[in-house]
């Protein structure tokens, strides 16, 4: 892990708003092949922080949201 982040560390540009492509790629490749639907990359978002992302998510998406399931007492209110 060290190494991996020695190797990263010329990076200090902050990232997308929505997080890493890769990462938003793999977690919709994987979100897809669980749920059998399609899902964009563009349509994922990876945040810092669980309960910050869900109050922002609120506040912006007019949607539905998944919520982890056990989840923390605040989640869904």
């Amino acid at each position: 892990m060290l190494e991996e982040l020695g190797k990263q560390a010329h990076q200090k540009d902050y990232i997308h708003v929505q997080g890493l492509l890769a990462l938003r790629q793999a977690i919709a490749k994987f979100y897809e092949q669980y749920t059998k639907y399609p899902i964009d990359a563009e349509n994922v978002l990876v945040g810092p922080g669980s309960i910050a992302n869900l109050f922002v998510l609120q506040q912006v998406f007019k949607g539905n949201l998944i919520t982890p399931t056990p989840t923390w007492v605040s989640y869904g209110p």
